[in-house]
């Protein structure tokens, strides 16, 4: 065989061998659980030895059969047995190698030995295959000896192994353990607790167990070694057997810690001595110092210094703030350091006047003494100071004094001086001085009406506060001064009125008033009898119909005032000779109309033979009237019929010998083509209670004037409106939207009478012919209700405004409207003070205003308990934040045999046609309708006041809550009436609200544009959709409109049942069925 395949042959079995090595434990416990006791036996022979010996146990085989190249054990030694080493028995060569290992277990005495070659084989039958060197314990307690009795244990193998030629294969065999048996006798051991001691740098005690653990007597001292003076032994110095050491220490100043040994001697006994090392730490603790702590400067400005140090041990940082004085301390230096260091401190100069103190905080952490603080006290400057700082003096002019003061330095010298106003300030005495001093200061008279000031300078050089200032105020003159203008006034004799203007020309406030003096029988104050400074007064006069003027004095008085009284005139001239009477102003003349232009002539102008009369429009002669015409007063005159329309004429008369002697219209008059009346007017009745009022169109006319009456009499009629188109809603008779009496008057129907005129610049038409219109009155429970009304909570209250009575299952909703739009989100319910499971509300916006308007449902999780008063309270906000609410309402719980009673009062359930009853192809239904809720019932009206213009019964559309989806109604046309002519009425029992409103009145209950005419044979039923139960009736609508007579039912076609209250229960084939949409 080669030198290279002997090698690899070794390789191989080495390899083969520590795979068996890995794997004994396992194949060995198999195999011996196995194995007949006819096998090879590896067992530890019988040891004897006693306390503090080495021994050797061996390990040997016996029985062996075949040749094997190695052994593997895993075995466990009593307690107090210490493995040493592992050496080979007589049956294993030089070329064997042993490995070893101690496990870790709670016992700390199990092992692991491997034994292997790859060159020689064990083929001897029996011998020593491993020998142990043991070292048992001096400590009978770790051995377990008590007394002088041996102890026997056991060597005990766990699992083994034995290889085979092969490497691979483990040979069957068994395993015993083996006897250890340690001999006892009567010797103590010393066994002192703990080994080491550990104080902390402060003084202390501590406390050392001294113990026998062996089965003799025992005595034992205790001492220092070294002879250190910081360690003692307080007590148990020596003792027998068991004992406690108390040990001391003193505290240790030092930053390194010290060490010594406390020795106890038992003798020449095991454990003895025992040597007990005692550390103690240093102290670490450093000592805050800081070199100064109060310091006193000047007013002016520096710095300060002071040391920091640590004077204690370990390591000190720190850091310092300035915690009083930040505008005027700050740290230039050493604001941080360690250990030792030098804080420097600026202070800025003081120039407040008065002493002032900072501190500054030093913080070392974990530092005694820390935190350290300096207080620095700034004494303050000499100060200049001048009181007071300001003087009021009259406008009469004086003197006054100012106090000068040097505080800090009674040698310091000051001056003074005017520095503004000295054209009226003089200082009369003190104008300098040193220390304490006087300023006397005189003032000139002042007239001006605004006050004024002076200014005073005061130095003192190196003072704080020089120059100082101070101010002399003098106050304005305030006397007022009354002036009225005109003095004088001359008017015409046909003036009517005369303006003067009163003004206060000098200061502070003028209070006047005015009186007539004279010419009071003929003139009067109109206006501005008094005021304050500025005003007008207005006189008030007839015309003079006498030829002499007159005069009227007027006298303005102010208390107090210059130029008061103040006496002024007004004159007004005698009538001219001639004076024009009609047309004078303001008539309306139409063309081609016969006038009489008349004219008085004074006793002077009686003189006058002739006059010339002219017509002039805007100022401009439109047309000579007459050159030359007997002055008699009076003159004939046809207008000219082709006379431009307009509202500026005026007519001038003279003397034909003196154009200077003449008079004119007062003001301008209108000439004008009246426009022709208005035809084709109509009145006609617009949703039940507005009257719309038409005309035709006149080409001339620039606006209309409409008249109404409650009589065919035109001369009862009362201008309602003026407007420009050529129609007019008239809301007036509503009733619901003004005071007046209008539609809601009890009378079934109102009767209106209408006339309209045309009107141009400068005429109006006569009145056209008359139109009649009419609209339905509403029977009222109460005050006047408003135009509309909506629902405020639901269940409703009561016909007599209690709060709602529910029944147990009732659902309960409160109205909450906004201007700004509602956030769903923020919608929450109170039900008796407790807010809502929000699982239980629901928000239902009203489909009119769905962002402003809607329900807050609260549906309970259970039935109401009777008898039971609840209050709900609901509230929103709006997107932009704003409360909405809150709102409260309070419902009372029936017993449910009162509400039966009550709900009941002669109700029967109504038949419902339901979209299976006629073909959905010809009906376009609302966006997401229902008829599965509702359900209607038709009562006897016991609780509902009757409807003046009601047909068939009232009904009830119940459950009285807000539809989550809105429900179609259908309700019968009571027999020979016609659809067209009915309406939909609703009642209200809110309040002053209450009554039966038309049911487009009410706000977000019925869906626009809903209305439907259903016909199931000969039967007719008129549907609508709502958003919420209510009671309603059918009501007159067109009072004109012709009732036909009721048709008789077809044989087969409809079963018609009438009841006492109106009910009719219909049956019919759903191919007779016919929907067409209703207009209203």
């Amino acid at each position: 065989m080669s030198k290279a395949t002997e090698t690899a042959k070794n390789k191989a079995n080495a390899m083969r061998l520590k795979r068996f090595a890995i794997g004994f434990a396992a194949a060995a416990g198999i195999a011996a659980a196995s194995l007949a006791p006819a096998e090879p036996e590896l067992s530890f022979e019988a040891l004897s030895t006693a306390l503090g010996e080495t021994a050797q146990l061996d390990l040997r085989i016996d029985g062996a059969t075949e040749p094997f190249i190695g052994v593997n054990v895993k075995f466990s030694l009593p307690q107090g047995l210490s493995l040493l080493s592992v050496d080979p028995g007589e049956l294993l060569t030089e070329n064997f190698l042993i490995d070893y290992h101690r496990i870790e277990d709670e016992a700390g005495n199990l092992h692991t030995v491997v034994a292997y070659t790859i060159t020689d084989s064990v083929d001897a039958e029996a011998g020593i295959v491993l020998s142990l060197a043991v070292q048992v314990s001096a400590d009978p307690a770790e051995v377990g000896l008590d007394g002088a009795d041996a102890v026997e244990a056991e060597a005990a193998i766990l699992a083994s192994g034995l290889a085979a030629l092969d490497g691979e294969t483990s040979m069957p065999h068994t395993s015993a353990d083996g006897a250890v048996v340690i001999a006892g006798e009567p010797l103590p051991y010393l066994s002192v607790a703990p080994k080491t001691l550990t104080m902390p740098a402060s003084a202390g005690s501590a406390s050392l167990s001294v113990s026998n653990n062996g089965n003799a007597d025992m005595a034992w001292t205790a001492s220092v070694l070294g002879g250190a003076t910081w360690l003692s032994i307080a007590s148990g110095a020596s003792g027998l057997n068991d004992g406690t050491i108390a040990v001391e220490c003193q505290q240790n100043t030092q930053g390194d810690p010290r060490t010594e040994t406390i020795l106890v001697d038992a003798g020449d006994v095991p454990g003895s001595p025992a040597a007990i090392i005692v550390t103690q730490a240093g102290d670490t603790t450093p000592i805050l110092s800081l070199a100064l702590t109060e310091a006193l400067v000047n007013a002016a400005s520096g710095i300060i210094d002071v040391p920091i140090e640590n004077v204690g041990n370990g390591v000190m940082e720190w850091t310092a703030r300035v915690i009083a004085g930040l505008e005027w301390l700050t740290i230039t230096d050493g604001a941080a350091g360690a250990q030792s260091g030098t804080l420097t401190i600026a202070y800025a100069p003081n120039i407040s006047g008065i002493p002032r103190a900072g501190q500054v905080q030093v913080i070392a952490p974990n530092a005694l003494e820390s935190p350290g603080y300096v207080t620095i006290t700034q004494s303050a400057p000499a100060t200049l100071a001048v009181t007071p700082l300001e003087r009021t003096v009259a406008s009469a002019g004086g003197a006054v004094e100012f106090q000068v003061s040097t505080i800090g330095d009674p040698a310091a010298t000051w001056s003074a001086q005017v520095s503004s106003g000295v054209d009226w300030l003089t200082i009369a005495s003190g104008v300098g001085g040193m220390g304490p001093g006087t300023i006397v200061v005189t003032c000139a008279e002042h007239e001006g009406a605004s006050a004024r000031t002076g200014l005073l300078r005061i130095e003192a050089p190196a003072l704080l506060g020089s120059p100082a200032q101070a101010s002399v105020i003098q106050a304005g003159n305030a006397t007022p001064l009354l002036t009225v203008f005109p003095s004088e006034q001359t008017v015409d004799a046909s003036a009517q009125s005369a303006e003067f203007t009163v003004s206060n020309a000098g200061n502070g406030a003028l209070q006047w008033a005015a009186t007539l003096t004279e010419g009071h029988e003929w003139a009067t104050i109109d206006s501005g009898a008094a005021g304050v400074d500025e005003g007008t007064i207005r006189l008030g006069f007839v015309k003079n119909a006498a030829t002499e003027g007159r005069m009227a004095v007027m006298r303005v008085e102010a208390e107090g005032a210059d130029g008061s009284p103040a006496d002024v005139t007004l004159v007004q001239r005698g009538r001219d000779p001639l004076e024009l009477t009609y047309p004078n102003g303001g008539e309306r003349l139409s063309r081609g109309a016969a006038e009489t232009i008349t004219w008085i002539a004074t006793d002077a102008g009686k003189a006058i033979n002739s006059v010339s009369i002219i017509l002039t429009k805007g100022g401009n002669v439109a047309q000579t009237i007459a050159v030359a015409v007997d002055n008699t007063g009076a003159h004939q005159w046809t207008v000219p019929a082709d006379t431009d329309p307009g509202a500026d004429y005026q007519i001038q008369i003279a003397d034909v010998a003196n154009p200077a002697v003449h008079d004119s219209s007062d003001d301008y008059f209108a000439v004008s083509c009246p426009p022709e009346a208005p035809g084709n007017v109509t009145a006609t009745t617009s949703e039940r209670w507005r009257i719309e009022v038409a005309w035709s169109e006149v080409d001339s006319a620039v606006e209309y004037e409409l008249y109404r009456s409650r009589t065919t009499n035109v001369d009862d009629a009362q201008r309602v409106a003026t407007i420009q188109t050529t129609t007019y809603n008239d809301w007036d008779v509503e009733g619901p939207r003004s005071a007046g009496p209008g539609c809601r008057i009890t009378n079934q129907y109102n009767k209106y009478y209408y006339w309209v005129k045309a009107v141009n610049g400068c005429a109006e038409s006569d009145f056209s012919d008359t139109a009649m219109g009419y609209c339905i009155g509403l029977v009222e429970q109460g005050a006047a209700a408003r135009a509309r009304v909506w629902e405020r909570v639901l269940p409703a209250p009561s016909a007599d405004g209690e709060e709602p009575a529910i029944g147990s299952d009732a659902v309960l909703a409160v109205r909450l409207r906004s201007e700004d739009d509602i956030d769903p989100e923020s919608v929450w319910v109170e039900i008796n003070g407790a807010p809502a499971d929000p699982r239980t509300v629901q928000w239902i916006p009203v489909d009119e205003d769905p962002e402003h308007d809607g329900w807050a449902v609260y549906t309970p999780a259970s039935l109401w308990t009777p008898g039971f008063t609840v209050t709900m309270t609901a509230g929103a906000a709006t997107r932009a934040g704003q409360i909405v609410g809150p709102i409260t309402h309070i419902f009372v719980i029936e017993s449910e045999e009162t509400y039966s009673l009550r709900s009941d009062e002669s109700a029967h359930v109504l038949w419902q046609p339901s979209y299976s009853d006629f073909d959905e192809g010809d009906l376009s239904t609302a966006a997401g309708e229902a008829n599965d809720l509702v359900k209607v019932l038709a009562t006897d009206g016991a609780t509902t006041p009757p409807l003046a213009v009601g047909l068939g019964p009232q009904y009830r559309l119940s459950p009285e809550q807000v539809f989550a989806v809105p429900q179609r109604v259908w309700l019968p046309v009571p027999p020979g009436q016609d659809p067209s002519a009915l309406a939909l009425y609703y009642y209200h029992s809110g309040g002053a609200d209450a009554g039966w409103y038309p049911a487009e009145d009410v706000v977000g209950w019925l869906v626009p544009d809903s209305y439907l005419e259903l016909e199931i044979g000969r039967t007719t039923y008129l549907g609508f959709v709502v958003r919420h139960g209510a009671t309603v009736q059918l009501g007159l609508w067109k009072p004109d409109h012709a009732v036909p007579a009721a048709p008789a039912p077809a044989s087969g076609d409809v079963l018609v049942m009438g009841v006492a209250a109106g009910l009719m229960i219909f049956a019919s084939r759903k191919s007779m069925a016919r929907v067409r949409r209703a207009h209203r």
